[in-house]
Parts: C-alpha cells; sequence; structure tokens
C-alpha cells in the first residue's frame, strides 16, 4: 500500500469538518524500526505492509489506530508482543491481544502523530476510518462505547 492509500482511509465525505492530518503525521516505517520515536504523548496507526482487511465499505491495510502516552515506550511494547507472537514465543498465554495477533501474522508499519490531546484524536480518526470503511479497524477492541457517538452523514 502506498502513501497515498495511506492517508486515504483518513479521507472524509464531502461536508465534514476534519483538519487535514498529511502534515501531520511521520512518514510510515516499519514497527521494528523505532530510532527517532519520541517519547511523547501521540496517536498512531498500525498498517499490515502487504495485506488488505475487508471491511463493510471498503478493504484496506489499517488495523489498529491507537494513543499513548508515550509513544516510544508503547510502540516498544507492540514491537515485543508483536515480534512474540510471530516466533509462537506468547509467554503465559495461547493467544494475545488482537492487535500483536495480526501484526504478528501480517507485519506491521506505523505513522504517528505528537499530540498532547491524544485520546481525542483517537476518537476523532477512529470516527473518520468508520465513516470510511463503516466499522472501526479489526485490532481495536476497547471501543464498544464508539458507536453511539457517531452521527449518520444525512
Amino acid at each position: 500500500m502506498d502513501w497515498n492509500s495511506f492517508l486515504g482511509a483518513f479521507t472524509c465525505p464531502a461536508g465534514r469538518s476534519f483538519p487535514d492530518i498529511h502534515t501531520t503525521f511521520s512518514r510510515r516505517r516499519s514497527l521494528d524500526t523505532l530510532a527517532g520515536v519520541p517519547d511523547e504523548p501521540g496517536v498512531y496507526v498500525l498498517v499490515a505492509p502487504n495485506h488488505e482487511f475487508t471491511y463493510p465499505r471498503r478493504a484496506g491495510a489499517v488495523f489498529y489506530i491507537g494513543e499513548a502516552e508515550s509513544l516510544s515506550v508503547r510502540l516498544a511494547q507492540h514491537l515485543v508482543h508483536s515480534t512474540a507472537t510471530a516466533a509462537n514465543a506468547r509467554i503465559g498465554y495461547d493467544v494475545y491481544w488482537p492487535i500483536y495477533e495480526y501484526a504478528g501474522a501480517f507485519g506491521a508499519q506505523f505513522s504517528y502523530s505528537t499530540t498532547a490531546d491524544h485520546k481525542a484524536e483517537e476518537g476523532k480518526l477512529l470516527e473518520r476510518f468508520a465513516r470510511r470503511f463503516g466499522a472501526i479497524p479489526v485490532a481495536n477492541t476497547k471501543h464498544s462505547d464508539f458507536w453511539h457517538r457517531v452521527q449518520v452523514d444525512a
């Protein structure tokens, strides 16, 4: 998936006033290249580099949208657990959280944006994704309260 397709996951229907995210997200790179990721709050997106998931409205490679108090710490955690999953070396469990299972099975690339308001920004990204794809990303499991906040476009 090329960079424009990746960003296309976040384009919105006409008439919606979401800010442009093209200038605020880092260049997409492999999860095993964490050098330079800041120890700052922010949001991030995980993408399967060579796989697309089936969503109700269209297919896409994004499998997780997240937020963190520290991007470097959180992405390092994802690397550790997805690497263990890929090697079938899970510790204490037969199956990990979906985010690690998807990353272990399909690989993971990420892009991030630093922001102090990371929880609110994560919600905006999830809404933007859901409007375009018809569902939140396949590995996002903690957002059961999400749907009542999404208004249907007229």
